[in-house]
């Protein structure tokens, strides 16, 4: 909040910039923790109503939905988290290319671990 006060010059500036950028990756890091948490929350309870459920596509398929929540939140939120940061722009269309392709290969993984997808 005080820190549009601070002259954009010397170490007082530096410093400001310092602490805002650091603020954002708090900030993210926080999201991606959080984020995580849920996953886990929503694992278990997606697994403890697979093990009750009476239809086999729910046994085989909610465990899937639970394990890619669990993995997937995570990066969803270091994605979002990205715009946040003040970086150039280029190296945040990097960031984001890398959460995309991140993204895609959990969600291979998770696929394969489940039988779903040959080697």
């Amino acid at each position: 909040m005080l820190l549009p006060l601070i002259p954009a010059d010397g170490a007082a500036g530096r410093g400001a910039a310092a602490l805002d950028w650091g603020y954002a990756l708090a900030l993210t890091g926080t999201f991606v923790w959080l984020l995580g948490r849920a996953g886990v929350i929503v694992e278990a309870l997606l697994m403890s109503v697979s093990r009750q459920a009476g239809n086999a596509w729910d046994g085989m398929m909610l465990p899937l939905a639970g394990k890619a929540a669990r993995r997937l939140l995570p990066l969803l939120a270091l994605g979002i988290g990205v715009s946040a940061l003040a970086v150039s722009p280029a190296l945040e269309q990097i960031l984001r290319n890398a959460t995309i392709a991140a993204l895609c290969r959990t969600a291979q993984r998770a696929l394969r671990e489940n039988g779903r997808l040959g080697s």
